[in-house]
């Protein structure tokens, strides 16, 4: 086996390497097991589709060369199809099972769950070695049983590219494409793409050459093209709304403030509105930079509530990375109580010392909206200036941003 074997794959750097080890580890079970090592059988990729899962699963399928039986959803008793499945696998002395869309194929039915714990629970014995790998799209619909040590054990995230990731894809398409690669170091670009999955990028590329009929492609001509894909998921979605755009406006206006740490980007609405911050070289475990975050992660709730007159939990996924960051501040690094220090990997947690730490979270995060509602209120003018222009043209490029939040003070 290639120990890179996933060289084909573009991004995913840390999956990449965990899964190496894993298709390592299996190989050679016998001398880690002689070790007295337990060696993971159940693998399980979650993730929005169309970000490589199934790539990288035949990937390691390839790279392992063993007999390999992939359960295809034939109709009928999906139960007796799994049993026949795993017991023809465990005929092998090693062998991989591979299912994909696992949550969909579960779809909460209780018999379809217990065949699986039953059939994961005798896919390491002294006769017989499989490796099961399973792929879904939202890892909350899997039971929790399946996900225990000696199941589906070793969860690995395959989520949307990051910035690095959408430039490195890019650089892939426009050598297909027979394209100059000019566009890739154009910020606008790189955060038109951000949020979108790597066949989104993929599918936004192609259509950009049809387009433009072999013409000279620019940043330009691609922003036009996303702009268009974004306008019809949102036309499939909801319509844009002003509260949406006031809520985005939100985000950039109190990220401005903190321009040591943080640069803006473009600013765009499709549906589920999206914003874009680089970060700067500033040390992401830098006390100051962590709680210029969750402030700017916070202001586009607190700004609803403020100008929109919108009480509602706002962006749930803003207020739980706010907390999550909020949280690994205190446990981290102490930030309030050196007792509260805590390793990752500790199960010494006690109640007196959860309780402790929920007070400090809670104590940072009370801190950082009402720093953040300050920033939103000096700068209320700013806001509605953003919000109408982003609600009008609904993507807004960096130096459009710029020159909005320049102009208005």
């Amino acid at each position: 086996m290639s120990a890179n074997f996933l060289n084909d794959v573009i991004g995913h750097d840390y999956q990449k390497s965990e899964l190496n080890n894993v298709v390592k580890w299996f190989k050679n079970s016998e001398y880690y097991e002689n070790l007295g090592a337990h060696v993971p059988h159940g693998i399980i990729f979650s993730g929005e589709p169309g970000n490589g899962k199934s790539m990288i699963m035949r990937s390691i399928k390839n790279a392992l060369d063993l007999p390999t039986f992939v359960f295809e959803n034939k109709g009928g008793d999906i139960v007796q199809q799994l049993d026949s499945l795993f017991n023809n696998a465990k005929k092998e002395k090693k062998s991989v099972v591979i299912i994909d869309e696992l949550d969909l194929l579960i779809d909460k039915d209780t018999k379809v769950v217990r065949c699986l714990q039953e059939n994961l629970d005798g896919v390491e014995n002294k006769t017989t070695n499989t490796l099961v790998i399973t792929a879904c799209n939202d890892i909350d619909e899997v039971p929790l049983a399946l996900l225990r040590t000696g199941r589906l054990e070793k969860i690995i995230e395959i989520n949307t590219p990051n910035k690095q990731e959408i430039k490195e894809y890019l650089e892939y398409c426009a050598s297909k494409l027979h394209l100059n690669t000019d566009f890739i170091e154009d910020k606008d670009v790189i955060s038109g793409f951000y949020g979108k999955s790597f066949s989104d990028i993929k599918s936004i590329m192609n259509e950009v050459v049809l387009r433009n009929d072999g013409h000279v492609i620019d940043s330009d001509k691609i922003l036009d093209v996303i702009s268009l894909n974004d306008d019809g998921a949102i036309r499939k979605k909801e319509p844009v709304t002003l509260k949406t755009c006031i809520h985005e406006s939100g985000h950039a206006v109190v990220a401005s403030v903190f321009t040591d740490y943080f640069s803006i980007g473009s600013l765009k609405v499709n549906g589920d509105a999206g914003y874009y911050i680089s970060k700067s070289n500033n040390s992401n475990s830098d006390h100051n930079v962590v709680l210029a975050k969750i402030q700017i992660m916070l202001a586009g709730t607190i700004a609803e509530k403020i100008f929109a007159k919108y009480s509602c939990l706002g962006n749930t996924s803003d207020i739980v990375k706010a907390y999550k960051l909020a949280v690994k501040l205190v446990t981290n690094s102490a930030f309030f109580d050196p007792s509260l220090t805590v390793d990752d990997y500790s199960d010494n947690y006690s109640d007196w010392k959860f309780k402790r730490v929920d007070l400090s979270v809670k104590k940072i995060i009370k801190k950082c909206e009402r720093s953040a509602k300050k920033i939103l209120l000096n700068n209320k003018k700013i806001i509605f200036i953003l919000a109408q222009k982003l609600f009008e043209k609904h993507f807004l490029k960096s130096h459009e941003v710029q020159e909005i939040l320049q102009s208005a003070k």
